[in-house]
């Protein structure tokens, strides 16, 4: 098929490093090698990254001249002009069918799109939304929404048309079909990884004096659950010295606070913050690690689906991660991880102590990770979005 793959997110850039845009690049990228055709439109190109960039048609609509000088203005503006890239995107489309005939529409949902949606009905052609997050509620809950009635009606008329609705959760199918979608349209596909670009690595074997590697990768924001790995790791070095070393990789909000409490706590000799690593290195900083932690906290409505926990897993490394939301559908206790109660030092710090003092545990938990991802793909993620959508309309 000829399928025309939506980003109408500014926010998202396709060539971008954030969690998004690899997600964009790797279900594009496998329904191209599943044979499709794949035209990306999308509002953010981004900037090229080597290998894993993809082609994009970056298109917006009419910039809007406004003098902003407030939040409210500065998000009254940046809505407004989402909605003229979403038309400007939807008209790209109908025109792009006149040379070359589109059998299906794939968009990333976004908050005042319905560029896709609009675009299938004039083009009679089916439509595959895939919903990463309540994006409503979370506008309205960590940043600015003006238009708050025009993207709930958008939410409902995108939702409730899609011929196929792709969640990441069951959270977020549960939302996806309260806004009206149909429960048979629904489908819950969770985030994936590439095994062959995330696969372990050879390592060496540690001596019983070098320090144990706890690992984390992410943005350094609230919800990631940072400052309990942090807690744990004081524990950890107060009872034990010298025995382990806690290695962060990634940038964000958090990292001011990060330092400060390394260097409260005096931990500052055990920790080591990488930043940024890019994408295609990624792995090699990874594989450094002899356990990796994804300690997030207990969200009410835990909806996310962690890219993390699936390169974790996929580079064979046991995992101790917070027994929450979908995390414990994958993460399976004493199998393929460790579960751990979520927001508990006490508990992470335990179970990083079993791991290192447990070799044959540390190996046989990696191994069954590194199985469990190979069924959790982006190729299988693409081909399923997709499979027998053709001709729906």
């Amino acid at each position: 098929m000829h399928i025309v793959y939506v980003v109408a997110d500014q926010g998202i850039p396709v060539n971008g490093a954030k969690g998004a845009s690899i997600h964009v690049q790797q279900i594009v990228r496998s329904l191209g090698r599943l044979g499709h055709d794949v035209t990306v439109v999308c509002a953010n190109r981004g900037m090229e990254q080597g290998g894993f960039a993809v082609n994009a048609e970056q298109v917006h609509g009419p910039e809007l001249a406004m003098h902003v000088d407030h939040l409210f203005a500065k998000a009254d503006r940046r809505e407004r002009q989402a909605m003229a890239d979403a038309e400007a995107i939807e008209d790209h489309i109908v025109a792009l069918a006149v040379t070359k005939p589109v059998q299906l529409i794939y968009e990333r949902f976004s908050l005042l799109s319905r560029a896709g949606l609009n675009a299938a009905r004039r083009l009679q052609i089916p439509l595959v939304v895939e919903l990463n997050a309540p994006l409503r509620e979370e506008q309205l809950t960590y940043r600015t929404l003006v238009h708050e009635d025009e993207a709930e009606i958008v939410e409902r008329q995108v939702l409730g048309g899609a011929h196929r609705v792709v969640a990441v959760s069951d959270a977020v199918a549960a939302f996806a079909r309260s806004c009206g979608a149909p429960a048979e349209r629904v489908m819950v596909l969770p985030n994936a990884v590439d095994p062959d670009h995330f696969r372990p690595r050879p390592r060496r074997m540690p001596s019983s004096e070098d320090p144990f590697v706890i690992g984390f990768t992410g943005s350094l924001k609230p919800w990631h659950g940072l400052e309990y790995l942090l807690r744990a790791m004081r524990d950890l070095c107060c009872v034990d010295g010298e025995r382990y070393r806690l290695v962060i990789v990634g940038k964000g909000p958090m990292q001011q606070w990060i330092e400060g409490f390394i260097a409260g706590a005096g931990i500052g000799d055990h920790v080591s913050m990488l930043g940024w690593v890019d994408y295609a290195d990624l792995p090699e900083a990874i594989a450094g690690f002899d356990v990796a932690v994804a300690p997030y906290p207990d969200h009410q409505d835990f909806y996310f689906s962690p890219l993390k926990v699936f390169e974790y897993m996929a580079m064979g490394l046991p995992l101790v991660a917070s027994n929450v939301g979908q995390i414990q559908q994958i993460v399976r206790h004493q199998r393929n991880g460790l579960l751990v109660a979520p927001e508990s030092p006490a508990a992470i710090a335990s179970a990083i102590r079993a791991l290192r003092s447990d070799t044959d545990l540390k190996c046989r938990l990696g191994k069954a990770a590194r199985t469990t991802s190979l069924n959790n793909t982006w190729s299988d993620n693409a081909r399923m979005a997709v499979a027998g959508i053709e001709g729906a309309a």
